[in-house]
């Protein structure tokens, strides 16, 4: 739990924090859903993929956001094009996952896992 407790506070340098929680936790539990899905498992373990999912996807963004801060605050103005981006990268994320929610997308979703 240190590693995530760590990620929530930004504690992480920008680039760990986005390609390597961020990015990779992004296409790891995606993989991860679709070997579920693939093998059969039933609704419950997809169901219980896709929590676990969405709750470590919040905590990632909160991570990266976090650790976007540093940067943000630097003395040079092109040190800080990397935070912006991603809390840009951030921002967007969460807009269409939010979006895709409202039109249709968890209905989509648990048609996929009731499959």
């Amino acid at each position: 739990m240190g590693i995530l407790r760590k990620l929530w506070w930004g504690q992480y340098s920008l680039g760990v924090a986005f390609w390597g929680f961020y990015v990779g936790g992004l296409i790891l539990s995606v993989a991860i859903f679709y070997i579920v899905i693939q093998h059969g498992l039933g609704p419950t373990a997809s169901a219980g993929v896709i929590v676990v999912s969405l709750a470590y996807r919040f905590i990632a963004s909160v991570g990266v956001w976090n650790s976007a801060a540093p940067r943000l605050k630097s003395a040079i103005w092109m040190d800080r094009i990397p935070g912006y981006l991603a809390r840009f990268v951030v921002f967007i994320y969460a807009a269409k996952i939010i979006w895709g929610l409202m039109n249709g997308d968890a209905l989509n979703l648990m048609n996929l896992i009731t499959q």
